[in-house]
C-alpha cells in the first residue's frame, strides 16, 4: 500500500473532482499535501489555487464550482487516509525517535538546498541542546513522497567553539567536529538498519549517508 497515493477526491456536492477540475490540476495539486509545513491549511490550499489559476498554471475554477471546494476535498481525503497509518509512524517517523533518544535530532523537510545554508539553518536546534542532526531539503522529500528511492541524508554535529590563541578567539576545533559528524552518521546507520532500512556509509564524515528504498510520509499540520 502506497500511503500518498491519491484517492478518488470527492466534492462537497458528491461530484468526483476529477471530473469538474481535470486530473492534471487534481494530480498535480495532491503533492502539495504530501509535504506540509506548519500553519498549512485547506484555506491556505485554496489560495495556492486561487494563485496558480491567476498565473494560468492551473484552469480556472468552472461555473458553479470554487477552488474552495477543491482545496476542502483534498484536505478531507487526506485526513480520512492518515486515520488508517499505523500508530508506531512510518521508518523515517522510526527512525527519528531512535534518534531523538540519542540527543540528535531528524529534519527532513530542510527547506535550503545547500550544506553550508543547512548548518545555519539547524543552529537552533544546537541551542536547544542536541548533539547534532539529519537532514533532508524539502524538495528531496517531495520526490521521495511520490516514490520511493535513495536518501542522500546530510548529517551535522554540534560542537561549541574554544578560545583559541593569544587573543582568544572562539572558533570550532575541526577535529572535534569531524568526531561529531562521524558519531552522527554512525547513529543514523544503526537507527535505519535497525529498523530494517539499508544505510550506506564510507565512513567519510563529508559523505552523506544513504538510505535505500524509504518513502517520505507525514501528518497534515
Amino acid at each position: 500500500m502506497d500511503p500518498n497515493a491519491r484517492p478518488e477526491i470527492a466534492l462537497p456536492d458528491g461530484r468526483d473532482a476529477v471530473d469538474v477540475f481535470g486530473e492534471t490540476t487534481v494530480d498535480g495539486i495532491w503533492p502539495h499535501l504530501l509535504v506540509p509545513r506548519d500553519g498549512d491549511s485547506a484555506e491556505t490550499l485554496a489560495t495556492s489555487l486561487h494563485s496558480l489559476a491567476s498565473s494560468d498554471v492551473i484552469p480556472v475554477a468552472p461555473d458553479s464550482s470554487s477552488f474552495e471546494d477543491l482545496a476542502r476535498a483534498l484536505w478531507d481525503a487526506r485526513r480520512a487516509q492518515q486515520e488508517a497509518w499505523p500508530a508506531e509512524g512510518w521508518v523515517l517517523d522510526r527512525i527519528t525517535a531512535r534518534l531523538r533518544a540519542n540527543g540528535i535530532a531528524a529534519v527532513w523537510t530542510l527547506q535550503v538546498e545547500s550544506d553550508g545554508a543547512a548548518v545555519d539553518a539547524l543552529d537552533h536546534l544546537r541551542a536547544e541542546g542536541m548533539r547534532g542532526a539529519v537532514f533532508l531539503s524539502e524538495s528531496e522529500a517531495v520526490e521521495l513522497a511520490l516514490e520511493p528511492g535513495e536518501a542522500h541524508v546530510g548529517t551535522e554535529g554540534f560542537v561549541q567553539p574554544r578560545r583559541h590563541g593569544l587573543l582568544g578567539r572562539r572558533e570550532i576545533d575541526v577535529d572535534e567536529y569531524r568526531t561529531a559528524c562521524e558519531a552522527v552518521s554512525g547513529e543514523l546507520v544503526a537507527a535505519a538498519r535497525a529498523e530494517g532500512v539499508e544505510a550506506i556509509w564510507d565512513g567519510d564524515w563529508e559523505r552523506r549517508v544513504v538510505l535505500e528504498n524509504v518513502q517520505f510520509v507525514a501528518r497534515l499540520p
